[in-house]
């Protein structure tokens, strides 16, 4: 009965390291996750993304997950094809329950006429999941007396050893981009995840990973010449499981012109019964960078003080010479 307790543990705190597997609050920051029909999707000629979330430090063990990105854009005339590598690593909880994430991504974006504002994009990734848990930093009720006193040297009389598992896993994405030279533009995208469903559990070859969806869209309106606004949504289901997140930034432009920008940026989010999310960061020229935090609103507000996590995100586009010249899609410049 011990043992099942504390595999229902484990299995728990698997189902919430899923969760974190795809839960970015900063998700257009983070384009590989999002869709990958936005790979090539910017301005430049590659584009480097590194994110970095903290979780639940306030309740316990916080929950670590770190994602680097690379992704090209390669010119053919009017269209362009986007290829993209991304890795990253989750650590969740007191399990210790590692997940490394390595995917490759490709994207072609047709141009609708011939002014590359009108951009609609189909992307396709290969993933490879690797997952462990071990049981060297759990309690079990063995090593506690009768008085409610922990001895960290008793034999715990239980052990789960040191499972893990892997896998192959796919998704689809379409992209549609308008950018017209004046404002609003517009862009919207729906992914579907998980259609290879791979077995998901260490204990059990009966469990599946459900076929999941993110629908996402939003719009840039230009306020005036140098204010912006950005109302955005994010949509996303799994099996029973949904979220939901609504908000949107407001960019502040310090310096604009067609080879230089400087600007400043902040927003607010609320990922629907979980958390509201302040964001703030800044835009100077070819690098993007902000830092958000979650602040809890679900019923585990009051174990956790209305406390969440930080987010970082960091975002460096290139242009190489010779891509100069080419007449390519035009995309949104939060991109």
């Amino acid at each position: 009965m011990i043992k099942r307790i504390g595999i229902l543990l484990i299995v728990l705190n698997s189902f919430l390291a899923n969760a974190q597997e795809i839960h970015f609050s900063q998700y257009d920051a983070c384009p590989h996750q999002l869709n990958p029909a936005t790979m090539g999707a910017f301005h430049g000629s590659y584009r480097v993304v590194l994110n970095n979330k903290d979780q639940w430090a306030s309740i316990g063990v916080p929950y670590r997950t770190s994602a680097v990105a690379l992704d090209f854009g390669i010119p053919f005339k009017y269209d362009l094809m986007g290829i993209g590598i991304s890795a990253y690593q989750d650590k969740a909880g007191q399990g210790g329950m590692n997940t490394t994430f390595l995917a490759l991504s490709s994207a072609y974006h047709i141009a609708l006429g011939y002014d590359g504002v009108n951009d609609l994009a189909f992307g396709g990734q290969v993933s490879y999941v690797q997952k462990s848990v071990s049981d060297d930093n759990l309690t079990f009720p063995n090593q506690y007396d009768g008085n409610f006193f922990f001895d960290p040297t008793a034999n715990a009389s239980e052990s789960i050893g040191a499972p893990s598992m892997a896998y192959f896993n796919a998704a689809f994405g379409v992209h549609w981009f308008y950018t017209p030279d004046n404002m609003p533009s517009y862009f919207a995208g729906i992914t579907i995840r998980n259609l290879a469903r791979p077995q998901d559990a260490f204990f059990t070859n009966e469990i599946n990973k459900s076929i999941g969806a993110m629908v996402h869209a939003g719009t840039a309106i230009e306020l005036d010449k140098k204010l912006r606004i950005y109302p955005k949504f994010n949509f996303a289901w799994q099996g029973r499981n949904t979220s939901l997140v609504i908000g949107g930034d407001i960019e502040k432009y310090k310096v604009k012109t067609s080879i230089e920008k400087v600007s400043i940026f902040g927003g607010l989010y609320y990922r629907v019964a979980d958390a509201f999310v302040i964001v703030g960061g800044a835009d100077i020229s070819n690098i993007r960078f902000a830092l958000s935090y979650d602040f809890t609103v679900s019923s585990l507000a009051p174990a956790a003080n209305y406390l969440g996590g930080a987010e970082l995100s960091f975002i460096y586009k290139g242009i190489f010479k010779n891509r100069k010249g080419f007449k390519c899609p035009k995309f949104d410049p939060t991109f």
